[in-house]
Parts: structure tokens; sequence; C-alpha cells
């Protein structure tokens, strides 16, 4: 996978097909490749897909020690776009990556053709919360078999 150094970062990322420019921003704990996998055949016949790893997934690594701030998520794809030299492209985001692009949007409107976000909430949630619903890992393997074989998948990554 190649990597370009935007934001002080090598991002991994990946390109797909030929047409016009679609960035795909994945969620927290996946990247856009695995995410939308399914999606990719049908989309790289129509547009060049490039789907770049957020900071601290896939290939794109970052050391949690360092901190993190969800609007540092929206400097790194300013930074991979211009080291790109996109001036103009199509803009997907999903959950995290919906809130990233969001961001992005917010910043830079008149460099999107167009935007789709996906699995967002306008409302934070305490992470507490959040990790104590969703990683409760007997209720996962008991209860919800296809995402503990999908948790199981990404630890293969």
């Amino acid at each position: 996978m190649p990597t370009i150094r935007a934001n002080d970062l090598d991002i991994g990322f990946e390109m797909r097909g030929s047409g016009p420019p679609l960035v795909i921003v994945h969620g927290a704990a996946t990247t856009a490749t695995y995410t939308f996998g399914r999606q990719l055949p049908v989309l790289a016949s129509a547009f060049q897909v490039i789907l770049p790893d957020a900071r601290g997934h896939g290939t794109t690594r970052w050391d949690v020690g360092r901190g993190f701030r969800a609007e540092w998520l929206v400097d790194d794809l300013a930074s991979f776009v211009d080291a790109l030299g996109l001036a103009t492209f199509h803009l997907v985001g999903y959950s995290m990556g919906g809130m990233t692009a969001l961001g992005y949007a917010v910043r830079h409107p008149e460099r999107l053709r167009t935007l789709v976000v996906a699995g967002i909430m306008t409302a934070r949630e305490l992470r507490v919360l959040v990790v104590r619903r969703l990683m409760d890992l007997d209720w996962i393997e008991r209860d919800e078999l296809v995402w503990a074989a999908d948790l199981a998948r990404l630890d293969e990554m």
C-alpha cells in the first residue's frame, strides 16, 4: 500500500479505478477498504476511488499516547487531498469519517463536488458510555455473532 506524507504523517491509502476522484473516509477501528469492500468494484467503474487510512488505523501509524483530537482528522484529510493535488473531488464519510467529512466540508465547501455522510450522530455520547455499550465482549460473542466475526477479521488485518 502506498503512503503519502501529509500533516506530518505517512498516510497509507489505496486507489482503484479511474474517473473523477472520490475520497472515502472510514469509521473508527476499521479501514475504508474493509468497510466499503463490497461497493468498491461498482464505485471504481465510475470513479477514481481514493481510500486513505485515518491516523492510527490501517497503515497510517499514530501513537495514541501523543493524544487525539477529532479536528486533527480534518487537518489530515485537508493535507492528504492537497498532497494528492486534488482541486475538487467527491467525498464520502462513514461514522467517524462522516464527522471528518462534515468538518472538511465546513472548512472547504468550494473543493467538494458532492458530499455523502452516513452513520453519524450530531449529539456526542460520552466515550465511557460508548465503550461500555459497544465493548461488552460477552454480549458481543453471545448476541452479536456477525459483529463478533467482523471483529475477529479486523484483528487479522
